[in-house]
């Protein structure tokens, strides 16, 4: 917007407030409840999920520093696709890594004791 005298320049205050609700709206739109309906309270989980996003990324980061693994998500896709049992390698490389690393998610030792699975009979 061009202004021509100083006057109308002071006047104008930037864009309407309806563009920075619509914007936390369309951060918010995978919500549930009032915190996507509700402008004040979807304002503090917009700000939380973006800390939690940047947080991520930087771990992401870290992880593959930490699993000496230089390949990306799309090159793992193509060959999980094109070449399973060289995927199937790589998966167990990285399982063996996180248990001398001490992690030991769930899922991965195998179910509780004391369960019988359809894969055991």
């Amino acid at each position: 917007m061009v202004f021509l005298t100083p006057v109308n320049a002071v006047r104008n205050r930037g864009p309407h407030r309806f563009w920075k609700r619509a914007m936390y709206r369309r951060l918010a739109w995978h919500f549930f409840g009032r915190k996507r309906n509700c402008y004040s309270i979807s304002i503090r989980y917009v700000h939380r999920a973006l800390r939690y996003s940047t947080w991520g990324r930087r771990l992401k980061k870290a992880d593959a520093k930490e699993a000496d693994v230089s390949l990306n998500r799309k090159v793992l896709a193509d060959i999980a696709i094109y070449e399973p049992r060289t995927f199937k390698s790589l998966t167990e490389l990285a399982k063996q890594h996180h248990k001398e690393m001490g992690f030991t998610p769930k899922g991965l030792d195998g179910p509780p004791p004391g369960i019988i699975l359809r894969t055991m009979l």
